[in-house]
């Protein structure tokens, strides 16, 4: 606030209605990574902040995501990638990859899982994974959560 006071800065027109249904329309970042980003990026910042404590303050959060972020891998068979990554954001991988997932969540009740069966699907996580089955694909005692 101190830095539009001082500059005399246009707050805008006063918000009419439910501010936060606007707020999600508007150009904050959605995503922790651009996020991190446009902080990099803004000049507000490095000007508040000082430009290298911002460099150390980027590169930790990138560190944090690295390290804490999830990467998500969405498969879907059935699904048209052009649709998905246009109505989503996300574009389906073609392949799932054997050992590679901490979770593996069951959101589609497609006939192809439950032929996977439950060994299969578990096979595509690590270790000490958690197999999420929103879907009611396999038995209870089968996965560890479940709606």
């Amino acid at each position: 606030m101190l830095h539009g006071i001082e500059r005399e800065l246009d707050p805008g027109a006063p918000v009419e209605g439910n501010g936060y249904a606007q707020a999600a329309t508007g150009g904050l970042p959605l995503q922790w990574n651009e996020a991190v980003d446009r902080a990099a990026r803004s000049e507000f910042l490095a000007d508040a902040l000082g430009a290298e404590f911002l460099e150390v303050f980027v590169a930790l959060k990138r560190r944090e995501l690295e390290k804490f972020g999830a990467k998500v891998d969405v498969y879907d068979p059935w699904a048209d990638p052009d649709e998905a990554e246009h109505e989503y954001g996300l574009r389906p991988v073609k392949k799932l990859r054997a050992g590679t997932y901490d979770a593996v969540v069951m959101g589609v009740a497609h006939d192809e899982f439950r032929k996977m069966g439950i060994g299969r699907i578990r096979k595509l996580a690590r270790k000490n994974h958690v197999l999420y089955d929103i879907k009611y694909v396999f038995r209870a005692d089968e996965v560890d959560g479940r709606l």
